[in-house]
């Protein structure tokens, strides 16, 4: 589904279009985030990794935009990824209330920065009336301090809420990169330390999801679960 965003750096402010082209277990599937800005195309796995679709778009886009040279493993335009921007777009997010025993659909307006040093996400969110904003420099920190801005009595209904979704221990990108264990649930809610972990990742069999996912063998997750607690 394509919907508006906004960029605002070096070339300016621009209403463009996101269109998250996901698929869950898909073995070869494009980069997900496909972002379009006066009519070029960027593309990546995380929002914070964008980089021109074809050589032309890197043609056009050198002179306008700002980048950055490092390895971002895309076949023609490896050397360039966008750099010192920020965009804008709306994030809806499902939110369980315990206490009513029913899912609240929440909209709220996600503002990525993407910097030479850091990264920052901010999410603003208004919850029965009540404005938040939480950030961090990722969508797993970020989603953990929503967890603590809201209370115990909500929980996140998406990938990152999941009783079976965690992180790799050699690291994870801001956005995109959860690891799920849906295919061993059992083997994989045993695990309570770093050693326990390491002995299921060879049973994840490869699925990654977006933290925003959500698929219908969801469960909410209990804290201290796996890896990431």
């Amino acid at each position: 589904m394509k919907q508006p965003i906004i960029y605002r750096g070096k070339a300016g402010t621009i209403n463009g279009t996101l269109v998250n082209r996901f698929v869950p277990e898909c073995e070869v599937q494009p980069y997900p985030l496909l972002i379009t800005l006066d009519g070029l195309d960027f593309e990546g796995n995380t929002f914070t990794g964008l980089s021109p679709v074809t050589e032309h778009d890197a043609a056009k886009a050198l002179g306008k935009f700002e980048f950055v040279e490092y390895g971002n493993q895309h076949p023609s335009t490896a050397y360039v990824e966008l750099m010192n921007y920020q965009l804008e777009f709306d994030l809806r997010i499902l939110i369980v209330d315990k206490n009513k025993a029913q899912d609240l659909e929440v909209d709220g307006t996600c503002t990525v920065d993407k910097g030479i040093e850091a990264d920052l996400i901010k999410f603003e969110f208004t919850l029965y009336g009540d404005g938040h904003e939480v950030s961090n420099c990722d969508f797993d920190g970020l989603f953990d301090f929503l967890k603590e801005k809201i209370g115990p009595e909500y929980c996140l209904k998406n990938c990152h809420g999941c009783a079976y979704s965690d992180y790799s221990p050699y690291g994870n990108d801001t956005f995109g990169t959860m690891m799920c264990f849906r295919n061993c649930k059992s083997e994989y809610s045993k695990v309570k330390s770093k050693a326990d972990f390491f002995e299921v990742l060879n049973l994840n069999q490869d699925i990654t999801v977006q933290e925003t996912y959500l698929c219908d063998q969801f469960e909410a997750r209990k804290k201290g679960t796996g890896y990431r607690g």
